[in-house]
C-alpha cells in the first residue's frame, strides 16, 4: 500500500523558489530508476489539472528534474480523484513532493496534497 500524506499548513511564498533550489542543487544522480504513482483527490477540474501539468513551464521543470510523465489519468467511476505515474532517477520526486515547502506549488495544479497515496517501484 502506498503512503498516505497528511498535511501542515505552509505559506505559498517562495515555494517555486524553493522548489527550484532544490531541483537545483538536489541529489539526482542515483542509479536506480524509479516510477513514482501519486493517487489524489483533486480541487479543480481534471482537463484543468491536465492542461497545467502539460504546460511548457511545468515540463521544462520536470525535465530539470530529469522526471518523464507517463500517464495523467483520472478515475472513471469519480471524476475528482486522478492518478499521475512519473519515473526518473530514485528519491528525486519522492523528496520533492515530500518536502512540506512545495505544497502551494503542488496545490496550484489542483492536486489536494493530503490524502495523496504515493506508491514507489524501482527498476
Amino acid at each position: 500500500m502506498g503512503q498516505r500524506l497528511s498535511g501542515v499548513a505552509h505559506p505559498a511564498e517562495g515555494a517555486r523558489e524553493s522548489l527550484k533550489e532544490t531541483l537545483c542543487f538536489g541529489n539526482v544522480h542515483r542509479t536506480m530508476i524509479e516510477t513514482t504513482v501519486l493517487d489524489f483527490k483533486l480541487s479543480n477540474t481534471f482537463e484543468e489539472y491536465r492542461s497545467y501539468m502539460n504546460a511548457p513551464e511545468q515540463q521544462a521543470m520536470f525535465a530539470q528534474m530529469g522526471v518523464q510523465t507517463f500517464y495523467i489519468g483520472v478515475s472513471k467511476d469519480d471524476p475528482a480523484r486522478a492518478t499521475v505515474i512519473f519515473q526518473g532517477p530514485e528519491n528525486v520526486l519522492y523528496d520533492i513532493f515530500m518536502n512540506p515547502e512545495t505544497k502551494p506549488v503542488v496545490e496550484a495544479s489542483g492536486h489536494i496534497y493530503d490524502g495523496t497515496i504515493i506508491t514507489r517501484w524501482l527498476a
